[in-house]
């Protein structure tokens, strides 16, 4: 789907100078609702995955089979949740 918009010359100059928000049209709202409400459910999953990795790792896990249930290497799961299990500790 494709939305024409018109551009004045004041927004091309806006958008020039790097203010792309002067220019840009609104989102309908109900869209824009729908886009806040994703966010958040993606960072509820985040919280989520975050919480279990580390309880996981805290239960005696390795990070081998942390690695494999996220379809990453140990060591890839280690680099990245490692910090956060130390720091819940």
């Amino acid at each position: 789907m494709t939305i024409k918009h018109e551009v004045s010359d004041a927004e091309a100059l806006a958008l020039v100078e790097g203010d792309d928000t002067a220019w840009a049209p609104a989102l309908p709202a109900t869209e824009k609702l729908e886009i806040e409400a994703a966010v958040r459910l993606v960072e509820q999953a985040q919280a989520l995955l975050d919480d279990t990795v580390i309880r996981a790792r805290r239960n005696g896990l390795v990070w081998f089979v942390i690695g494999d249930a996220l379809g990453v290497s140990g060591e890839a799961a280690r680099k990245k949740y490692g910090p956060r299990v130390d720091d819940a500790r």
